[in-house]
Order: structure tokens, then C-alpha cells, then sequence
């Protein structure tokens, strides 16, 4: 694009949406305190409540003990095993939504504890009404125009 004879950039997103999650970034950092120090575990709960995608980041980072120090990879590495489940009550919220129909008109049972839990899905086990038991995917959408995260759901697999 040339504007006045010189050559220009066009942003290649200018939606108002990503400065909303600016905001929302800078609002957690500040939360958090960083610049007074970040100890192992700041950074942790820092990434964690900067959602999926700086979890996958810092989950990788665990990893590269060439470029972070040993106890900030070992707290780090918390992002790949003890990663918090979804409160039920949220679960139950996401499946209704979703199929816009209460969860008894769906299944017969529902297991309120997931039987695994990651940075971008949890799952749980469930017994369909015609008596088919199930996994249930319960896993986050972050839409770069609408933040906070988005929860979807889905029937995953039978299980025979």
C-alpha cells in the first residue's frame, strides 16, 4: 500500500478485539506484579491465568532446560501434569449450552470428575439415555474477538 509516495504496512488485524485482550494481558501482569521480581511460581500462575495458549508455551518451555533455569522448568512442568479441571457446575453450564437441552435429557449418568484434564480439554465419562457409555470432551475455543475463553463440548467416542 503507498500513501503520499512512501511505502506503508497494513495491520494485518485491526479488529478492536485485540486490544480488549491487550488490555486483559496487561491487566493479569500487573495482577501478578512482575516487575517487582518472578520467582518460579509467579511465572507459572502468571501463564496459567493468560490462558490455553500461553500454557502451551510455558508447557514447552518446561522442556528447554538449555534456555530456563532447572527450578523454573520444574515449575513449569506442573502445566503438563496438574493442570485444574473445570469446576462441575461450569461442565454442566458448557454440555447444557451447547446441546440447549438440560444434561438429564441427554444422559443417564455423568461423571462429575474428569477422568483426565489438560490445558485445553477435559474429559468425562457418561451413559447416553439408550444406555451407550461415552466420553465427553469438554474443550476451550478462545476466539481472538471475544475473550473470556469459550467452552465447547462434545461426545468424543463410544466406548465398548
Amino acid at each position: 500500500m503507498r500513501r503520499n509516495g512512501m511505502e506503508t504496512t497494513k495491520p494485518l488485524n485491526n479488529s478492536p478485539g485485540n486490544g480488549k485482550r491487550l488490555g486483559e494481558i496487561l491487566r493479569i501482569l500487573g495482577r501478578h506484579k512482575l516487575t517487582q521480581g518472578i520467582t518460579p511460581e509467579k511465572l507459572r500462575a502468571t501463564v496459567e491465568d493468560l490462558g490455553p495458549t500461553f500454557v502451551k508455551f510455558g508447557q514447552i518451555m518446561s522442556m528447554r532446560h538449555d534456555m530456563l533455569p532447572a527450578e523454573y522448568c520444574e515449575e513449569l512442568a506442573k502445566l503438563r501434569t496438574d493442570v485444574q479441571p473445570l469446576a462441575f457446575a461450569e461442565v454442566r453450564h458448557v454440555v447444557e449450552a451447547e446441546y440447549k437441552v438440560p444434561m438429564e435429557e441427554i444422559f443417564l449418568s455423568f461423571e462429575e470428575q474428569p477422568i483426565g484434564s489438560a490445558s485445553i480439554a477435559q474429559a468425562h465419562m457418561a451413559v447416553l439415555r439408550d444406555g451407550r457409555p461415552v466420553v465427553v470432551k469438554v474443550h476451550v475455543r478462545v476466539s481472538a474477538r471475544r475473550w473470556p475463553k469459550m467452552w465447547r463440548c462434545c461426545i468424543v467416542r463410544h466406548v465398548y
